[in-house]
């Protein structure tokens, strides 16, 4: 795909400032540390993983390997 990382980031962003639920941050998180720099810079609540986890079942393994 053509997307760049993080797409829809901005979209999680702005809508978590303005309401009191957590919000999903999704679109082309790919690896691990862009995910903990999202839930950092709290822009998310949490991160969707689709089609990271289909291309690697054990992305969260390594993503825990990595702390």
């Amino acid at each position: 795909m053509m997307m760049p990382l993080a797409y829809n980031v901005w979209a999680a962003d702005a809508i978590k400032k303005n309401i009191g639920i957590p919000v999903i941050a999704s679109g082309s998180i790919t690896n691990p540390k862009l995910a903990e720099e999202i839930l950092e810079a709290g822009k998310g609540d949490f991160i969707s993983l689709g089609r990271p986890l289909m291309a690697d079942p054990f992305w969260p393994k390594k993503a825990k390997e990595e702390t």
